[in-house]
């Protein structure tokens, strides 16, 4: 779920590492970093419980989950009026 999250927001901010972010590399630090400074447990996978606390801690961006490819079957959608948004499958 982190790693989501990593590559969504590299890609929103026009991050450099994006690319390798999108194909595995340099993942380990930055997915540690985001879930230790989010205090959210993922060691069991995660939920809505811990989308919803992605969220809260990650206010400046809006985050929303599709069921597939098909654009009309949300997920789940945070409740941010941000600009910024996470779209995640």
């Amino acid at each position: 779920m982190a790693h989501s999250r990593i590559i969504a927001m590299a890609k929103v901010n026009g991050d450099p590492k994006y690319k390798s972010y999108r194909v595995g590399y340099s993942m380990k630090q930055p997915v540690q970093d985001l879930s230790s400074v989010s205090d959210i447990d993922l060691t069991n996978c995660g939920g809505f419980k811990e989308l919803e606390q992605f969220q809260n801690y990650l206010s400046d961006y809006k985050i929303i989950v599709y069921v597939g490819l098909i654009p009309d079957r949300g997920l789940f959608s945070g409740n941010s009026l941000s600009n910024r948004k996470l779209y995640l499958l």
